[in-house]
């Protein structure tokens, strides 16, 4: 009688391995997926603090509001924005806008450039 050596996995074997891996991966993913559009939206709400404390220093300093035409002064002042960068963007994803008081908030956080854009509030 022949010895036979297992060499190898049999095919079963090979079967339940996938099917573990397709569980954990089904698992995995809203949980991976849940994180970074967590992360997306900590990073939004840091950049628009960012923008904020910016503006209202800006305006602070040199006691006056921001309008269409100083509200990128203000920003580049702080080194947000990039003069020669016609997108105004303070990078990453997301867009934001900044109004005349100050106020900034985030649109688009899982898409967008960066870009800032002025809110006259007319």
């Amino acid at each position: 009688m022949k010895k036979r050596t297992k060499k190898g996995f049999t095919l079963i074997e090979l079967i339940v391995v996938i099917a573990i891996l397709a569980i954990l991966a089904i698992i995995a993913i809203p949980v991976i997926s849940g994180v970074v559009d967590d992360a997306n939206q900590a990073a939004a709400d840091a950049n628009v603090r960012t923008i904020e404390l910016a503006a209202k220093a800006y305006m602070t300093e040199n006691d006056v509001a921001l309008s269409s035409s100083n509200w990128e002064d203000a920003l580049e002042e702080f080194g947000l924005i990039d003069p020669t960068d016609l997108t105004k963007s303070i990078g990453g994803k997301g867009t934001y806008t900044v109004d005349k008081d100050g106020n900034a908030k985030a649109t688009d956080i899982k898409g967008g450039s960066g870009a800032i854009t002025f809110d006259s509030g007319s």
